[in-house]
């Protein structure tokens, strides 16, 4: 995974600025360009089938053809979907669009990403892509109870 202040070392045993931690559930909150440090930690979690550690991948973007890695994404997580969910939202989708509408925003990540529920950090979730989805994400998670400690801007 991304070396840095985070780096995944394997089986859900991560490194946060040097101090060791345990995940059970990585929430992937992505958008653009953002995707390249997600896409490195989930293929780092979803290459080692004895690896338990479960994703959750919310990718937004303006348009379908806007979707960087689509196809390694979708291919990594091709018969794993018992490990890993990822979802693709789009804010200006063409007819016929199948996936998800709008931004990652309230509504999406109350549904999906829900109150932090473990008091002992197995959840933590990763979060790249403009200053304003950062933002907006970093304002919604906490309103929904989620500490910073648990949250990580790439």
């Amino acid at each position: 995974g991304p070396i840095g202040k985070f780096e995944y070392l394997s089986r859900g045993k991560c490194t946060i600025g040097g101090k060791p931690r345990l995940v059970k559930r990585f929430i992937m909150i992505c958008a653009g360009s953002g995707i390249t440090p997600i896409f490195q930690v989930l293929r780092a979690v979803l290459s080692d089938p004895e690896d338990e550690t479960r994703c959750l991948v919310l990718d937004g973007n303006r348009l379908e053809a806007d979707i960087l890695c689509r196809d390694d994404m979708d291919g990594l997580v091709k018969g794993k979907e018992g490990r890993c969910k990822l979802l693709y939202s789009l804010t200006q989708p063409k007819e016929g669009w199948a996936g998800l509408k709008g931004r990652v925003g309230k509504e999406l990540l109350e549904k999906e990403v829900g109150t932090c529920r473990v008091e002992n950090g197995e959840e933590l979730v990763l979060i790249c892509g403009p200053e304003q989805l950062e933002k907006s994400v970093h304002w919604i998670l906490n309103n929904m109870e989620w500490k910073d400690e648990d949250l990580l801007f790439f």
